[in-house]
């Protein structure tokens, strides 16, 4: 009978303890969710708060745009200006930086204008939708400094270039340290683009005073040779005068951009010419780097990168907070040679 009552009672009291873990472990389950969501919003809100306290105040927001894709010097000079801004509270940022789109230089230009920013940094060009789209930031309250290459006629403040008379000196210096004669014969390539500056005489002059004053232990045979350049097909035709007549075939080539350059030493590798004649080249990218480590090409000729991107920002610092720039600002050049050239690939 006793056995009976404990097992009536045990069987009463059994759900209820039952009953009561269940409902302990819901609290325990629902205490720990709690502590855990406390946690991740405390975390939060403490990396926001972190986050606002570090993030750099920008005083001024400027657009770089270059004609070029992907171009060896414009994305040095970018990354230079973006540099010097970081460190004056200037947000420099790049357009179109590595992208496949067909948007041209006048698209991005209207971006940069949609944006608001409050300077463009702009490799120029003579296309007159881009001289139109410069004019409209300008009257817009944007001002425009061009690197590289100018838009002449535009409303542009200032143009950042390497001096023609400064770069005809340095091509001459080159001459006198590579020629292996006396009597060299050198050939100054240039074409239409060239001629038509108003300074189209200043190269020569460089290069002429050069050879006077610094190499006048030389008899250096110096001429001009124009290209065009209404096709490819034409300038290939006067290289190939220039490289197959024997008597005339200079020692020295001067290429003042970056076609000619890669045209010129193209024309050598076909013509089984290399080591005979010796190219001086503008503009620096990865093929003609290349070709300049594996002798191909004796010298490259380009601006100072790092002076140009911190030029270009402070011109723009200039206009915006004085309201006058230069119209022009002349920028060191940068020479590459089979002795610093690695330097040169192994930052790429």
């Amino acid at each position: 009978m006793k056995d009976n009552k404990y097992e009536n009672y045990v069987s009463e009291i059994k759900p209820g303890k039952m009953l009561d873990r269940y409902w302990m472990f819901i609290i325990v389950l629902l205490s720990l969710f709690t502590v855990v969501m406390v946690g991740l919003i405390v975390f939060t809100q403490t990396q926001v708060k972190k986050s606002k306290d570090s993030e750099t105040k920008y005083q001024y927001h400027y657009m770089f745009i270059s004609q070029t894709r992907n171009s060896f010097i414009s994305d040095r000079i970018y990354e230079e200006a973006k540099k010097h801004g970081k460190e004056n509270e200037i947000y420099v940022e790049q357009l179109g930086r590595f992208s496949d789109s067909n948007y041209g230089t006048r698209d991005y230009l209207k971006m940069a204008m949609d944006m608001k920013v409050d300077g463009i940094i702009l490799e120029g060009s003579d296309d007159e939708e881009v001289r139109l789209c410069i004019n409209q930031a300008s009257d817009s309250g944007i001002p425009v400094v061009t690197i590289l290459s100018d838009c002449a006629g535009s409303r542009r403040k200032s143009f950042i270039e390497l001096g023609d008379y400064n770069l005809g000196r340095e091509y001459g210096r080159v001459v006198i340290n590579i020629t292996e004669t006396r009597t060299p014969k050198v050939v100054l390539l240039m074409n239409e683009a060239a001629k038509e500056k108003d300074n189209e005489n200043q190269i020569e002059t460089g290069i002429r005073e050069t050879f006077k004053n610094e190499g006048n232990h030389l008899q250096v045979q110096f001429s001009i040779q124009q290209l065009e350049i209404s096709g490819e097909y034409s300038s290939s035709d006067k290289i190939s005068e220039i490289l197959l007549d024997e008597k005339k075939r200079p020692d020295i080539l001067i290429c003042m951009n970056e076609k000619d350059t890669k045209l010129v030493y193209q024309s050598l590798i076909d013509y089984n010419l290399e080591g005979e004649v010796k190219i001086i080249g503008s503009c620096v990218s990865e093929s003609l780097l290349k070709a300049v480590r594996d002798g191909g090409i004796a010298a490259l000729i380009d601006v100072n990168t790092e002076q140009t991107g911190v030029l270009c920002v402070d011109a723009l610092n200039d206009y915006i907070e004085k309201g006058r720039v230069n119209n022009y600002i002349i920028v060191d050049d940068t020479v590459i040679t089979s002795a610093n050239v690695e330097r040169y690939i192994k930052d790429e």
